[in-house]
């Protein structure tokens, strides 16, 4: 039987962190609850018990931030909050670069990013929202192949997206 060490435990956020992304191999990068985007270095010496504070704290969004995804190919990522806004961020400064304003913005919980197309695109209640991150804005939107789920998760692999719905479905949609 295997077990698990505990390393060490990185505190900042003051509620729930809804997501995580690698930025590289000792950045991270986490939303949460409080509204904040915490930068998170692992590579730093352990102090006070193996407890460790973030390197950035950004506060830009004025809700949770519910999801986060990163692009490797630009070296940026996107967060989602639920203020109805998704920012789009330099992975280097932890600095957002533009925000975009949704036009569905009813439970906003997940979004899914194409490294090929620059394109991220967000859950919400009914729809699904596609914005290239260059143009700063919703390119198109599709609604929900399940008409009571919301969707609650998406993935992207091959411009194919995946969509799972709160009413059990699975949907796939050819980008």
């Amino acid at each position: 039987t295997h077990t698990f060490t505990h390393t060490h435990t990185h505190t900042g956020h003051s509620d729930w962190v809804f997501a995580l992304a690698w930025l590289s191999p000792h950045i991270l990068v986490s939303g949460s609850r409080d509204r904040s985007v915490m930068v998170w270095d692992t590579s730093q010496s352990q102090t006070n018990a193996g407890i460790i504070k973030p390197s950035q704290v950004r506060l830009y969004h004025r809700d949770k931030v519910r999801d986060l995804k990163v692009n490797e190919k630009t070296r940026r990522f996107g967060t989602v909050s639920a203020d109805g806004t998704v920012k789009f961020w330099d992975c280097e400064h932890g600095l957002p670069i533009s925000s975009v304003d949704l036009q569905y913005k009813q439970e906003l919980v997940c979004m899914a990013c194409d490294d090929d197309l620059n394109a991220f695109s967000v859950g919400s209640e009914s729809h699904i929202q596609m914005i290239d991150a260059r143009s700063n804005g919703v390119q198109r939107s599709v609604t929900s192949l399940d008409p009571g789920g919301s969707v609650r998760s998406l993935s992207v692999h091959d411009r194919l997206m995946t969509v799972g719905t709160g009413g059990g479905t699975l949907s796939f949609l050819d980008l």
